[in-house]
């Protein structure tokens, strides 16, 4: 066993009681259960999204990175295609609607900052949300875990707090990655199928 591997199973076994190697395999569990359809689908899940963005991001004249943290911004709590309508008008100076206020605001923060030259990115404080967004803008060793990806690596129902602990976050994430090693995919193709598999076959 590495040192690597000993410091993440030392982390989920202290604040979680779940080893390393019990998430993993709760993660190829999902995987199994996917059908060839919903591995399709995860696989072209974020590629599809990411030439999406880059057509709106061309179109207005921004980075694929500034699109993308917009859009992550707009994401929370909305259906994904609202998050699409919302930043394609945020990017078009156009009212954006049916979404979260303080979303909008981190929206705005993403295109200031782009337009004075700096990362968007780092506008996107929590883990969930800024690995999405790396993920929207083509990195596909970012892991974006959200409530089915967390339920995927527990194994079932669990409590919010636990991602907050210290550590957890990054620890699932590196479980995704050896996850999709085993089984020779991205992290981000093996996120994207075990959430479609929780959501019951459902991509958006």
């Amino acid at each position: 066993m590495t040192k690597t591997k000993a410091r993440e199973v030392d982390v989920l076994k202290a604040q979680i009681g779940i080893s390393t190697d019990q998430v993993i395999a709760n993660i190829l569990a999902t995987w199994m259960d996917a059908t060839d359809a919903n591995r399709e689908d995860g696989a072209q899940w974020y590629l599809l999204n990411q030439q999406a963005l880059e057509e709106m991001a061309n179109g207005n004249g921004v980075s694929l990175e500034a699109a993308a943290a917009v859009t992550a911004h707009l994401s929370p709590r909305v259906h994904w295609a609202r998050a699409l309508v919302a930043a394609h008008n945020m990017l078009n100076g156009l009212p954006v609607t049916g979404v979260m206020g303080r979303s909008i605001s981190g929206a705005q923060s993403a295109l200031d900052a782009y337009r004075n030259g700096e990362d968007p990115l780092w506008t996107l404080k929590g883990p969930k949300i800024r690995n999405f967004a790396l993920n929207l803008a083509g990195d596909t060793e970012a892991v974006t875990i959200d409530v089915w990806a967390a339920r995927v690596a527990f194994g079932g129902p669990y409590e919010d707090k636990l991602l907050q602990r210290a550590g957890v976050y990054q620890a699932i994430a590196q479980a995704y990655r050896a996850a999709a090693a085993k089984v020779g995919v991205s992290p981000s193709t093996m996120q994207a199928t075990t959430w479609i598999v929780a959501r019951n076959g459902r991509a958006n």
